[in-house]
């Protein structure tokens, strides 16, 4: 197959620099010189092989057989052409030759390293570091043949820290001494390679075994979590840390406070943590605990509310719990007394102090005192904000929030709209509005409409504009209605759906374990056996188990198997090696939306459809709600189209944390972290959402997305197009050749298409788009960037500067 050529041509320009500094370079017959952005010349004419900018402004690079050096603006020579590559970062400029490293600072040689193989820049992240800053430190890996040498920016090689092999991934360097491991935190804390294996235990905790398979917690920035028995555990809905020693469970905060004195086997938080107030009221600290097999509840000091005489225990506000005995529920105050004796199938908490219960197969809504709210009859309920949405055979009804009947269960259709109302609809095509206060509108509108502290609804003759404020209708206004005059088309509307699983996913507080609860009668539909790590939308579980698996040329070990978890609906899915998430927040915060790769290589996602499954080699999760997928061809690291790199691969495969380190090969590759390729490669490219309906989806035989946020792609190897994220203006064309050039600031793209002239004669010609648009309003013989908005052009044999505009700059004669 035919593969895309990419030339990348570096030139780097600091745009912050005034118009008046800015130059340009220009050749004639191996001659160089500088021009002003008007033309004019700068400096004479001086024999060079190749001139260009660096990104440190003051200097260029010049070229003179082979090999690099650095001149001023005068064309002076200020490091001497006898290096291979130079760059610069920072204040420094560094110049690599065979196996050597010089790095020079205000044209002085600060430090020279020999047996040099390779630099890693630990490059400014909001929240770690700020370079400008006084004290502030850039941390940088040199790797020669025999070490790797953690320094900073000061480059003061006799007491940076050396070790065999590192490398920087999420704000953290991975180190190795012969096969162990540790890591240095951003915060400069070193947990010295001692360990047999690190890995991540989320993107806070890195768990680390020692030679007694023993594991050791860190956070982040290098503090270690109180030693534990068993796996660690965290509950992000409370912002909790779990650990088990001598068979006793301890929680601790995320600074690694203890947050509950108490005497028993295990503790549980009922309530979050994480927030002082909830629902505008202050949040006092409840815990489950156990003791002699049974469950009771008590304060963060350890006072004991209700005695452990219960199979479970949830919390409902400061002094109303829900508990389970003999397998039923119930719900007691803070003294034990019954406020709802234990003779339900499960309750659960839906809204504020609302108490809904399941009376088997029939549904309904108690107050925190136990008083009826809505009646115990109806297959489902929804309690919010808004109300109470009942449904009866199919037929939706409505209570307000003081269990008053509004609506009974004869409409179709329910609309959730702003400002918390709901829209109700009957087979006559009639509406209504709703909110918790009661009925807002007449029961017979033809449209309802709502709007920022407004509702606008049709009668037959007359149209209505009312008023709100605190969400009571305040003032209405009748106006006589035109049918001429068409207002606000109805827009399409998402119906409300109540169709509840008759299954929960249940901790059970016995054994510390997750399962599923049947809500309609006693016992569990799956056992509780698992670990957990909750998501947004669904709940994955997770079983020890330390496999190897395969994906193209890459051998990688877990140590847990993740199973996504359908409590509700009674199964567990197939186990999960790697599941995959857009860890960038311009994907998706709801696991709905992300993949998964499952053990039979089959690529499984849900979206606004049920699963779709693909048989795949590869997945990748990319920008802008789209995912593609390599669904044939194989991935190596030699040839092909380019997929990514080794490390940003991996960082992604280990979304859910399930990957670990222990060998010197993984360590080493992903300190080198080569490039895989995928070779006859075949691209399925799926738009997520109604925000991807721009993207490109589909089959293609070549597809690649650039860091600078646009997709190149082609169903044929043979014409390529280009799409920029979030562009209406992406190009429709297809070229035979679309090569992306950057200047470090701004990505370009040379495209070649055939352009059929006056004469029906068509030519092979060239020019430059970006992400606006065409970057130059021309076709020509040949394109060349010389610096941001500044071209090379050459026509019949004729080459000329121009910028975006087409105008010419600069003639050579």
């Amino acid at each position: 197959m035919k593969v895309l050529p990419f030339i990348v041509l570096c030139f780097c320009a600091h745009l912050a620099l005034s118009q008046s500094n800015r130059y340009l370079p220009v050749d004639s017959s191996g001659y160089f010189k500088l021009i002003s952005l008007d033309g004019k010349s700068i400096t004479g004419w001086k024999k060079m092989d190749d001139l260009c900018y660096t990104s440190d402004f003051r200097y260029l690079l010049a070229k003179t057989g082979t090999k690099w050096g650095v001149v001023s603006d005068s064309l002076t020579s200020v490091i001497p052409p006898k290096y291979d590559t130079i760059y610069t970062h920072g204040s420094a400029i560094f110049c690599e030759s065979v196996l050597k490293l010089d790095i020079y600072l205000n044209q002085k040689l600060l430090v020279s390293v020999d047996d040099f193989e390779q630099i890693e820049f630990e490059y400014a992240d909001y929240g770690i570091y700020d370079i400008s800053l006084p004290g502030q430190k850039e941390r940088i890996i040199i790797h020669t043949l025999d070490q790797a040498i953690v320094t900073d920016n000061t480059f003061k090689l006799e007491t940076a820290k050396k070790f065999d092999d590192a490398f920087l991934m999420e704000k953290l360097i991975y180190t190795r001494s012969g096969p162990r491991y540790g890591f240095i935190s951003y915060t400069g804390k070193e947990i010295k390679p001692v360990y047999t294996s690190i890995s991540e235990f989320n993107r806070d905790v890195l768990e680390l075994t020692d030679e007694k398979n023993h594991r050791h917690y860190f956070l982040n920035d290098g503090r270690a979590l109180p030693d534990t028995d068993s796996t660690l555990q965290f509950h992000d809905e409370f912002g909790v840390y779990k650990i088990y020693k001598n068979g006793k469970g301890y929680l601790y905060d995320e600074n690694l406070n203890s947050v509950v004195t108490y005497s028993g086997e295990d503790i549980f938080c009922l309530n979050s943590l994480k927030w002082d107030y909830v629902n505008g009221k202050k949040s006092i600290p409840r815990f489950a605990f156990k003791k002699n097999e049974k469950i009771g509840v008590c304060n963060k000091d350890g006072g004991v509310l209700l005695p452990a005489s219960y199979e479970y225990a949830d919390h409902i506000s400061d002094n109303r719990f829900i508990v389970m005995k003999d397998s039923l529920f119930g719900v007691v105050d803070n003294h034990g007394n019954w406020i709802v004796k234990p003779t339900y199938t499960f309750i659960s908490n839906p809204y504020d102090s609302y108490i809904e219960v399941y009376n088997r197969n029939k549904k309904g809504l108690l107050d925190e005192n136990g008083n009826i709210v809505v009646p115990i009859e109806f297959d489902e309920l929804h309690c919010s904000a808004r109300g109470v949405l009942t449904l009866t055979k199919g037929k939706f009804g409505f209570y307000n929030l003081a269990g008053r009947k509004i609506l009974s269960n004869s409409w179709n259709l329910v609309f959730a709209l702003d400002q918390n109302c709901y829209e109700f609809r009957n087979s006559d095509g009639f509406s209504c509005a709703v909110n918790a206060n009661g009925l807002l509108t007449p029961l017979n509108c033809h449209n309802v409409y709502v709007g920022i502290n407004t509702l606008k609804y049709y009668l037959d003759s007359t149209v209505v504009l009312a008023d709100f404020e605190n969400g009571i209708k305040s003032d209405s206004t009748v106006y006589e209605y035109d049918s001429r005059i068409v207002v606000n088309r109805d827009l399409p509307r998402s119906s409300v759906i109540l169709n509840e699983s008759p299954c929960s996913v249940f901790r059970d507080q016995l054994t510390g374990k997750t399962g599923s609860k049947n809500m309609e009668k006693t016992g569990f539909s799956i056992p509780p056996l698992y670990d957990n790590e909750f998501a947004e939308t669904f709940t994955y579980v997770k079983v020890d188990s330390a496999a190897y698996f395969q994906i193209g040329p890459l051998a990688l070990q877990t140590k847990e198997i993740i199973y996504p978890f359908f409590g509700n609906g009674c199964y567990g899915n197939d186990p999960v090696l790697v599941y995959l998430n857009e860890q960038s927040t311009g994907f998706s915060h709801s696991s709905i939306m992300d993949p998964v790769y499952t053990t039979g290589h089959k690529f499984e996602f849900a979206s606004d459809n049920p699963y779709q499954p693909h048989e795949i080699v590869a997945a990748q999760a990319r920008k802008n709600y789209t995912l593609v997928m390599l669904t044939k061809g194989e991935l190596n690291f030699y040839d092909g189209q380019k997929f990514m790199d080794y490390r940003t691969y991996f960082d992604q495969l280990n979304s859910y944390h399930n990957l670990v380190i222990d060998d010197v090969e993984t360590f080493s590759r992903l300190s080198d972290s080569p490039m895989i390729y995928a070779s006859d490669a075949e691209w399925q490219v799926i738009r997520i959402s109604e925000y991807g309906n721009c993207s490109p989806a589909g089959t293609f035989e070549y597809y690649q997305e650039l860091k600078s946020g646009v997709a190149i792609y082609s169903k044929d190897s043979i014409n390529y197009g280009i799409y920029f994220y979030g562009a209406e203006n992406s190009s429709e064309d297809e070229f035979v050749q679309l090569i992306p050039v950057n200047d470090s600031y701004f990505q370009y793209f040379f495209v070649n298409k055939l352009i059929t002239d006056a004469d029906g004669i068509s030519q092979s010609k060239w020019s430059v788009m970006h992400y606006t648009g065409m970057a130059l309003p021309d076709h020509y013989d040949q394109v060349e960037l010389i610096h941001s908005g500044y071209f090379i052009v050459t026509q019949n044999g004729k080459r000329w500067v121009t910028n975006e505009s087409g105008q010419i700059i600069y003639e050579f004669q």
